[in-house]
């Protein structure tokens, strides 16, 4: 894909996805964050360092952290955050270097927003269907589900059953939480 089309595909897929996202750079400062992680966190978070968005308590993992992503590309975990009104959220986070040069990306759900029968565990799973993984790509590129619906020709329902399948087969509690996982296992690809 033309570098110039996917940085655009970029911009507007961390814009419009309501999965929380933060675009951080080599000196771990926020450089942007979307509206979704905006609202999440409950304060500006652009000019920040990465740091003060945790709780002091786990900050002691914030460099070996930082660390361990450059030298492997992908980094998942859980901290503990502090929102602008000072409340601590726990947090699943999962981060990808080098998004653009001097550029990473940490995507991040909320811990305990879970739906009823989804199942969390870590065992061999079943491979999402063709239909499944096309809807969980447009819903990476912000699309909600009524858009999927529309834009793939089926029920509002008909996408719900794929989200509630998809979810059960990666272990996801939110759509968000699918976004992430799908595209952190390398399950769908957006380009």
């Amino acid at each position: 894909m033309e570098e110039r089309h996917f940085r655009a595909l970029f911009e507007v897929v961390f814009a419009h996805s309501a999965s929380p996202m933060l675009l951080f750079d080599d000196g771990q400062t926020v450089v942007d964050a979307n509206p979704a992680a905006l609202r999440l966190l409950g304060r500006e978070a652009r000019g920040e360092l990465l740091e003060a968005l945790v709780a002091p308590e786990d900050r002691d993992h914030h460099g070996h952290d930082f660390a361990l992503l450059l030298e492997s590309g992908n980094l998942r975990g859980r901290r503990t955050i502090v929102e602008g009104s000072g409340d601590r959220r726990e947090i699943e986070f999962c981060a990808r270097a080098h998004v653009a040069p001097g550029r990473h990306l940490a995507m991040i759900l909320p811990v305990g927003e879970e739906e009823d029968g989804v199942r969390d565990d870590e065992g061999e799973r079943p491979a999402l269907s063709a239909r499944e993984t096309q809807v969980v790509e447009l819903l990476a590129l912000g699309e909600t589900g009524e858009q999927v619906a529309q834009r793939l020709h089926l029920s509002p329902e008909t996408v719900r059953t794929h989200v509630r399948n998809a979810m059960g087969k990666v272990g996801a509690r939110t759509r968000a939480h699918l976004v992430v996982r799908a595209i952190e296992e390398g399950l769908v690809h957006v380009e």
